[in-house]
């Protein structure tokens, strides 16, 4: 498996299952870095981010002083200057109905029922079902917050066509309506102390501050074109939500928290929108970058979350997950 761009660091690498994570036993086969005293190099500076602090990211990682976007010169969906901008008339009439589309489908946090979810909980959720649900939660306490942040910072400052910009705004709603309902949902599971311990998983757990890290490297990249960061959001809307998705739709069939059931249903939908304009967004961009870069950027994706598919406390299969 090819160590992941970004991510090199002294002693690190993703080889091989990851353990020694919280609350999961060792493994033979554990990677060479698995914790932060086994990899302080690694985790000390992605502790710099300081998610938990409410700080993030901005202005931690140098940029340059000024950026021009890249594109080709037949790129008319990508940012051009400064212009006055109405919705009429449409231009590209496919991404407008896509935005209508998901403009319709908006929905809020309070929408979401959680009085059952937090009855069976306790009452009838084993050790095991509350463990993937906690493992779910704990990568996507921050997940929706980086996208948000990468749309903000990026995607909306790049695109000119006026269907991009007011999907990516929508976008942006919408991700913070994602974030704002895990964290309701972690507030009603969770006693206090074990929803501190959640927060830190996101720079504390090597599998979802794997997940982190390589996320955050795509929004401070200012060497890749549009189109392969656009691929990267599509890895992180589809490839790094899969395995979660998968583990709560489990928690579904089994007749248990409707509230949480909902909740992944919505955003799971929103999830599959987001990456459709994307699709539809990245076939309207010229030059398009090589096959092999876009193999290379998806395979890195499948090898950061194949790790953490592969955590051994899930009942759900790791082998089925993997190939999910």
């Amino acid at each position: 498996m090819p160590m992941v761009r970004g991510l090199e660091a002294p002693g690190f690498t993703i080889r091989g299952r990851l353990a020694n994570e919280h609350k999961e036993p060792p493994d033979d086969s554990v990677s060479e870095c698995t914790s932060p005293k086994a990899c302080p190099t690694m985790f000390q500076s992605f502790t710099l981010l300081s998610f938990s602090h409410g700080l993030g990211y901005r202005g931690v990682l140098p940029g340059p002083s000024h950026y021009e976007p890249q594109h080709g010169p037949d790129s008319p969906v990508l940012h051009r200057g400064i212009r006055l901008r109405s919705a009429l008339p449409i231009r590209v009439p496919v991404l407008w109905r896509m935005y209508l589309k998901a403009r319709d489908a908006l929905w809020i946090p309070t929408d979401i029922n959680l009085d059952k979810d937090k009855h069976e909980w306790v009452t009838s959720m084993s050790k095991c079902e509350q463990w993937i649900v906690t493992r779910a939660l704990g990568f996507f306490a921050t997940a929706d917050g980086l996208l948000a942040d990468n749309l903000t910072a990026r995607f909306t400052q790049e695109v000119e066509n006026t269907e991009a910009k007011y999907f990516y705004g929508l976008q942006v709603v919408v991700e913070n309506i994602h974030a704002e309902t895990f964290a309701l949902i972690i507030d009603a599971l969770l006693p206090d102390k074990e929803k501190k311990d959640l927060l830190s998983w996101s720079t504390m757990v090597p599998s979802i501050a794997f997940k982190n890290i390589w996320a955050v490297k795509w929004i401070f990249d200012y060497s890749s074109s549009f189109s392969e960061r656009l691929v990267a959001l599509v890895c992180v809307e589809g490839i790094f939500f899969a395995s979660c998705f998968a583990m709560l739709a489990w928690i579904k069939s089994n007749g248990k928290m409707p509230g949480l059931s909902l909740a992944r249903d919505l955003i799971s939908r929103d999830e599959n929108a987001h990456i459709d304009f994307a699709c539809a967004l990245f076939r309207r961009i010229l030059p398009l970058p090589a096959a092999s870069i876009v193999f290379d950027i998806v395979r890195e994706a499948v090898d950061v979350e194949t790790e953490f598919a592969l955590g051994k406390s899930f009942t759900l299969s790791s082998r089925l997950l993997t190939v999910y």
